[in-house]
């Protein structure tokens, strides 16, 4: 026989029911009200935070993220970490692959990821978005891996800034293998007119003394010929070298200034057409364009960003450094070209003369380098003028040449806008 239970035990139990649905609803709102504030939170930080599910789809993106990775919120729900969309690269420039994401990572080790450092190629920027990024493994019961929470920081400016020290860095070592070039110029090269000058001050003193002696020792009838070989020869060829020195230490004296002055020219960067440019160049060169009867052949020339005067001097200098290494027997011709190569203008003044050795290909742009002293009036820096403001102008110069058949320098800058050139 079954008892029945009395009506004050069923009170009790539908009051034991009411309190626990009372208790589960309140648990449901205290969850629900946790999960808006959990949400909430997320959605206010400056970090980046995505959750995968365990097969790498997206389950959540707050909006930091979406900021960093270009995708709307839209766009990230339910991504897979093989999505195409994705392209990150290492520091070192090379594309990860899918096996080195982070997600893929943590899932592969089972372990938590720290300050792991990757760059952003998104299509809407010129530039690379750089993270740091943290992933965190979340654990089911059985051990296994059922999410993961990546979080990720933008770095970019920092980045910037180590590129810009480290530009900073290149331009002090620079500065200071200059300053050890002319030091040595100051200690050997200026030295060398100075010994002349002493050397042949002491042959002036020497022959003014045997003029001396001559005129004490001598009668009035011989005192013309016993002076005749030092007032002919001795004095006047001891005056010649004396200016020759001095005018050696006044040209490398005024290079120097030169050098100097060039690295602190204000500079203002622009997009440059440079067939305007090039243009002013020949023109300014034309009389000794038509005294060497050389041939100037010039292509269309993409844009670059630059500055108007110092773009001038470096072509100058490339135009005259050619024109100065024609060969004598053969016409002249010089070809000025250039392209568009991964977003750089590159340049290129080709020549058909006498070509550079080899063995100084390293050297011309070493400052006072002259390949023949003997023939060429220059002090020997238009060249490395031209390498200083390239690279004040994030720039660059090389140089390939073959003896006998002539040079051919590249010039490379950042490409420029073409439509902003010609409003010029």
């Amino acid at each position: 026989m079954i008892n029945k239970p009395s009506y004050e035990e069923l009170e009790q139990r539908v009051k034991e029911l009411e309190k626990a649905v009372i208790e589960r609803k309140l648990l449901e709102e205290t969850h629900q009200t946790s999960e808006k504030e959990y949400r909430s939170t997320l959605n206010n930080l400056l970090i980046g935070v995505v959750v995968h599910a365990y097969d790498t789809s997206i389950l959540f993106s707050n909006p930091e993220a979406t900021n960093i990775l270009g995708l709307t919120n839209e766009q990230m729900s339910g991504k897979k970490a093989v999505d195409p969309s994705w392209n990150f690269v290492h520091e070192d420039s090379k594309i990860l692959t899918l096996e080195e994401y982070p997600v893929s990572i943590v899932f592969s080790t089972k372990k938590p990821l720290y300050d792991y450092v990757i760059g952003i190629i998104r299509p809407d920027k010129d530039y690379r978005t750089w993270v740091i990024v943290n992933a965190i493994p979340v654990f089911s019961n059985d051990n296994e891996i059922e999410k993961v929470i990546v979080n990720f920081v933008d770095i970019t400016a920092l980045k910037q800034s180590e590129k810009k020290l480290s530009r900073l860095n290149v331009d002090l070592n620079a500065k200071n293998e200059e300053l050890e070039q002319v030091v040595y110029v100051a200690s050997h090269d200026l030295r060398s007119p100075l010994v002349n000058i002493d050397g042949y001050s002491r042959e002036l003193e020497y022959s003014l003394k045997d003029l001396r002696n001559t005129l004490s020792a001598n009668s009035l009838d011989n005192v013309l010929n016993e002076l005749a070989p030092i007032l002919d020869n001795d004095i006047p060829e001891a005056i010649r070298f004396i200016r020759t020195s001095t005018a050696k230490m006044d040209t490398l004296l005024a290079g120097l200034l030169r050098l100097s002055r060039s690295g602190r020219a204000a500079l203002k960067k622009e997009s440059l057409d440079m067939n305007q440019i090039i243009s002013k160049v020949i023109t300014s060169t034309e009389f000794r364009i038509k005294e060497t009867d050389v041939e100037i052949i010039v292509d269309d020339l993409p844009p670059c960003q630059g500055d108007t005067i110092q773009m001038d001097q470096v072509f100058s200098n490339l135009l005259g450094n050619a024109l100065k290494c024609l060969e004598a027997d053969r016409h002249g011709r010089i070809l000025i070209s250039g392209q568009i190569v991964d977003k750089q203008s590159v340049y290129c003044v080709e020549d058909n003369g006498i070509g550079i050795d080899v063995n100084h290909l390293d050297k011309i742009f070493e400052i006072f380098h002259q390949l023949d002293p003997a023939h060429n009036k220059g002090e020997g820096l238009g060249l490395t003028i031209v390498k200083r403001i390239l690279t004040r102008l994030d720039g660059a110069i090389r140089v390939e040449s073959t003896i006998g058949l002539g040079s051919r320098f590249y010039v490379s800058m950042p490409s420029g806008n073409i439509e902003q050139t010609k409003g010029k």
